[in-house]
């Protein structure tokens, strides 16, 4: 008969995404528009 380990757990698995209601994107050159304001984060 087989016991399960009690001290055996689950691997980890890391929370879905989160969809944000901002409009932002990455540009990767270390940009990030916001349209909506009309600035650019740096």
């Amino acid at each position: 008969m087989l016991t399960k380990n009690p001290f055996e757990t689950e691997a980890y698995k890391a929370p879905p995404l989160l969809k944000s209601c901002l409009n932002l994107q990455d540009n990767g050159d270390g940009t990030i528009p916001d349209p909506d304001a009309d600035l650019m984060w740096v």
